[in-house]
């Protein structure tokens, strides 16, 4: 009886580990774009992407929805999008419950809150705010985890050149 409660209690302790070891969570992320314009009233409109060709001068919205459809929480989720060479960023779009705002000026290998650059002016070397139009990608830093069943929209806005 003893070896059958020690196998037993081996199994129960070997088969609640695997479980344990599935139970994860499950991103799914859903990237969407819309022109934003405004009718004379002053009402926002917005006009899906994939309608037509951007035009200079439009702004885009994009939007990334991260959906956790798992059953644990996902602890360090930082969501990106990228900003195409051909637009720029519009200051202080980004926009998120509860989540830090940082940009990258090499596709996301550095990120900063404020990211600078380094100016050279004949004997003179300064440390500026980098330009808008030189970000190439955002995240959102979270201090909250993405609860199971729980999604969260992340938002910024692009100009096009």
């Amino acid at each position: 009886m003893r070896r059958f409660l020690v196998f037993f209690f081996t199994a129960v302790v070997v088969a609640a580990s695997q479980c344990a070891a599935f139970a994860k969570p499950v991103i799914t992320l859903k990237l969407s774009g819309a022109y934003v314009t405004r009718s004379a009233d002053g009402k926002e409109q917005l006009v899906p992407v994939s309608a037509r060709a951007a035009q200079p001068g439009e702004h885009i919205r994009w939007e990334i929805v991260a959906t956790n459809s798992g059953d644990q929480p996902a602890r360090n989720f930082v969501p990106s999008g990228k900003i195409s060479p051909a637009t720029t960023y519009v200051a202080n779009s980004g926009a998120a419950a509860n989540a830090a705002v940082e940009f990258s000026l090499d596709s996301g290998k550095t990120w900063s809150s404020t990211p600078t650059v380094t100016v050279h002016s004949g004997d003179t070397v300064k440390t500026v705010n980098a330009d808008l139009s030189t970000y190439t990608a955002i995240r959102w830093r979270t201090a909250a985890p993405l609860a199971p069943g729980a999604s969260h929209r992340y938002v910024y806005e692009v100009v096009v050149r």
